[in-house]
């Protein structure tokens, strides 16, 4: 009897075993890239705009100046994934677009990075970009605006000589690197990741928050600066000195204190803070 129940037991964990062992060929062979092929599609946009509103699933994004007179976006779809490109109420609104059912989705992963989105402009100027990217880095520079929010889950933000009254950022993990930007206000907000601000100037109020990661900057130029960071540093030079308030658990200050200076808040669980003057 005992014997008979080996026999069976035995079989059963061969079973599984040889069941996991072709779901995971299965996964690996069909599920991860979908089975499908991707391929560049472009997207005329033939209506003039003033705003833009971008939501992307899963791709890298580029803003480029266009070289033919024409807005165009140009990216990487296949028959589950697709874009929706149209411009209502002054607006050009692309929205990527997932058709899978839903037992489709329990395999289905995507960790292609490489995936393409490129929106072509013919302005340099616009009044408000929102741009919501759950997995992908934005790139872009040369340009302005009235507005400028960008939202990321996961993800690395790349901004160059870019001018907007106002700049948002929200990042849960990746990082921020902003050069030569002029904005009246700053508004950054990362959960875990780097921040790094080169010849940055703020009008009026720069607000960063960070739960864990550094910030480091050169010549920043800000009349208002407040930073709270659960754990990181804070390293830097500014051009002209501050009003520190500075509040630490743990860590360490080195400043250009000046009583009759701006104001510079800085709250830190755990880190350093060395600022300078550029």
């Amino acid at each position: 009897m005992r014997r008979v129940v080996k026999i069976f037991l035995f079989l059963g964990i061969f079973i599984v075993i040889g069941g996991a062992i072709l779901l995971g060929v299965g996964i690996a062979t069909h599920a991860f890239n979908d089975g499908r092929e991707f391929k560049e599609v472009t997207h005329e946009v033939t209506k003039d705009f003033s705003n833009i509103d971008l939501s992307i699933i899963t791709s890298n994004v580029k803003l480029e100046k266009s070289t033919d007179g024409h807005n165009k976006v140009l990216c990487t779809e296949h028959e589950k994934i697709t874009f929706d490109v149209k411009v209502e109420d002054d607006t050009l609104k692309v929205e990527e677009k997932e058709h899978y059912h839903w037992y489709e989705k329990i395999f289905v992963f995507s960790f292609d990075r490489n995936r393409k989105f490129v929106l072509y402009l013919t302005e340099s100027n616009y009044n408000k970009l929102n741009i919501n990217i759950v997995t992908g880095d934005l790139e872009f520079s040369d340009y302005s605006f009235n507005e400028l929010n960008i939202n990321i889950v996961t993800g690395h933000i790349t901004l160059a000589n870019v001018i907007t009254n106002e700049l948002s950022t929200n990042i849960t993990t990746g990082s921020n690197t902003l050069t030569n930007v002029i904005t009246d206000k700053l508004s950054l907000k990362i959960v875990t990741g780097g921040t790094t601000l080169k010849d940055v100037v703020v009008a009026n109020k720069l607000d960063y928050k960070a739960t864990t990661g550094d910030l480091n900057f050169e010549a920043l130029d800000a009349k208002d600066i407040n930073a709270e960071v659960v754990t990181g540093d804070i390293t830097g030079t500014i051009t002209e000195k501050h009003n520190f308030d500075i509040k630490i658990t743990t860590g360490k200050r080195n400043v250009c204190h000046d009583e009759n200076g701006n104001p510079f808040t800085i709250k830190i669980v755990t880190g350093d803070v060395n600022v300078t003057l550029a």
